[in-house]
Parts: structure tokens; C-alpha cells; sequence
């Protein structure tokens, strides 16, 4: 392994990479030469990802900001006594809901212990742990190789 002096050397974009790359030029190894394009061009990556990633946390951070601030605007509001009895009584708007939908709803409704969404699937994707909600949601963020697609 490089020491950290001999790796900065191959590093692009600094000021002493012309002299680097001249004096790799004159070695007239192309499988070195290779090498080093390979560095610059993965370090070049990481470097864009770690941006992009700190972009990420910042909209993740703001977009818990908004969650927080609509749950605290749910609560000032009392939205949860306020549907409850629509479900307790099953007073339901039109035929909009099959009977399926109206079970499922009060199976989860009436049980105590649930507080939050089942899994979706065994890990999360950024943490790699289990047990809590790992559904990627509409507008979600997913890593595919190395590429970022935002589905919409």
C-alpha cells in the first residue's frame, strides 16, 4: 500500500500532476500510465459521490425537518381522536373500500402492540439491519451500482 505522501502524488488535479504525468510519460510503461488514468478516474468518482452523498443528508435532514413540523401540526390538531371514531363505528365515506381493505385496516387498527410499519424486506439498505421500515417510498432515492435514480 501507498503512504500517504506517495498516493497524494497520483492524485489529479493538484498542482504537481503535469510534472507526474510528464515524468510517467517518459517511464513508457502504458500499463502504469493505465493505472494511474484508472486512479484518477475512480477518485474523480468517489470524490463526485461523497458531494452528491452530502447533498443527500442535507435533503434527508430537511425533509425530517418537514415530517416532524406535519406531525407536530397532526397533533395540534387532534387528527387522531378525530378519525378514530369513523373507525371504530365503521362509518365509511361511500363504497370507495372493498371488505378486504376495511379488514386488513381494522386488524391493524385494533392491535395494541402495533406502533409501526412491518419491515418490507430483511435489511435496510443504510444501515443493513432489520426491524425497522425499509420500504423505499414515492420519490425515493435508490443506489443502483454506483448510479443514483431518483424514482418519481
Amino acid at each position: 500500500m501507498l503512504m500517504k505522501k506517495q498516493q497524494y502524488a497520483f492524485t489529479s488535479r493538484q498542482p504537481h500532476t503535469p510534472i507526474v504525468n510528464a515524468a510517467l510519460k517518459q517511464e513508457r510503461d502504458f500499463t502504469l500510465l493505465a493505472e494511474v488514468y484508472a486512479y484518477h478516474k475512480a477518485n474523480n468518482k468517489v470524490r463526485k459521490l461523497a458531494w452528491d452523498l452530502g447533498d443527500l443528508k442535507c435533503q434527508f435532514h430537511n425533509t425530517q425537518v418537514a415530517e416532524h413540523s406535519s406531525l407536530k401540526n397532526l397533533a395540534a390538531t387532534d387528527a387522531y381522536q378525530r378519525i378514530a371514531p369513523h373507525i371504530i363505528y365503521n362509518q365509511w365515506p361511500g363504497l370507495s373500500l372493498t371488505l378486504d381493505h376495511i379488514q386488513q385496516g381494522l386488524e391493524v387498527w385494533n392491535d395494541p402492540w402495533k406502533e409501526q410499519a412491518s419491515p418490507a424486506q430483511a435489511n435496510c439498505k443504510w444501515c443493513r439491519k432489520s426491524g425497522h421500515e425499509v420500504s423505499p417510498p414515492l420519490g425515493s432515492v435508490e443506489v443502483k451500482g454506483s448510479v443514483v435514480v431518483r424514482e418519481e
